[in-house]
């Protein structure tokens, strides 16, 4: 009995269907990793939605400072004094400068507890302290 001719085709092209199934197989083996690092973006990526949510509240609470900054701008211009205090202050700013040429004293009252407002200044005046 002799076999059909579309059978011995199929079965001439065997091998060829192997040869291809074997590269399928390797080819596909790495779809395994490439789930799993789908998986860890898709973790990775679930943070988004809040993070949009508050971005968009922060774009919300700062939308006031663009029209801010103009009217800023316009106050600077009408007051130069404002833009530049260094240049309103007599001398041109040096009165910070004096300050730190004298300081105050970091502690009062016989150095328990810092200098305040209104505390006396330390060494007293008139005393042998005050020439050291």
């Amino acid at each position: 009995m002799a076999l059909p001719a579309e059978v011995v085709v199929g079965l001439q092209m065997l091998p060829s269907i192997a040869e291809h199934t074997r590269a399928m197989a390797e080819h596909t083996a790495v779809l395994h990793d490439v789930t799993r690092a789908l998986e860890s973006v898709a973790s990775d990526t679930s943070a988004l939605p809040a993070l949009r949510k508050e971005m968009a509240r922060v774009s919300k609470a700062t939308a006031v400072l663009g029209p801010m900054d103009g009217r800023m701008a316009k106050i600077e211009a009408a007051m130069p004094a404002l833009a530049d205090p260094a240049r309103a202050v007599p001398g041109g700013g040096s009165a910070p400068r004096d300050r730190r040429a004298h300081p105050q004293p970091a502690r009062a009252r016989g150095g328990r507890g810092p200098a305040r407002i209104g505390c006396p200044a330390w060494p007293p005046a008139g005393t042998a302290l005050e020439h050291r």
